[in-house]
């Protein structure tokens, strides 16, 4: 029997936010595994970390607005096989994708960070932007709520 391979396990929280019929997304930044591709705002749950806090800390990063309302609605989770990343073994991405309405009127790109754009995309165009699956699976989520 062969053992399994070693891999890590990355924990996430993410805010699914739609406001007079678009949801709000980020862009990753070139540089990172990704790059250029959409997905919905928020990031790792730091050691000792509430979920709850890590949304409302990444989503105000990311885009400036504050995480209110938010209620957990679904877990994500897909297992990749990252050989560009060090120490090139697979990752178990884990995501609580969040119910959130975002406070605010004026969005703030990320300085220096994993993001580097923020925008309100129509729901009927955001499927034909580049989506991590993350993103695709928040817009099923959206899907199915609505039927």
């Amino acid at each position: 029997m062969t053992q399994p391979a070693a891999g890590r396990t990355y924990v996430g929280a993410y805010g699914l936010c739609v406001r007079d019929g678009s949801i709000l997304l980020v862009r990753i930044r070139a540089s990172a595994p990704d790059g250029g591709m959409w997905t919905l705002p928020g990031g790792g749950v730091e050691y000792g970390e509430d979920p709850n806090l890590t949304l409302r800390r990444e989503v105000m990063e990311e885009t400036g607005l504050d995480a209110v309302s938010a209620t957990p609605l679904a877990i994500y989770s897909k297992t990749y096989e990252r050989s560009e990343l060090p120490p090139h073994h697979p990752v178990q991405h884990i995501g609580i994708v969040f119910a959130m309405e975002a406070a605010g009127e004026s969005l703030r790109m990320e300085a220096d960070g994993s993001t580097d754009l923020c925008r309100w995309v129509p729901l009927a165009e955001a499927r034909q932007l580049p989506l991590v699956p993350l993103a695709e699976f928040g817009l099923d989520l959206l899907t199915i709520r609505s039927t």
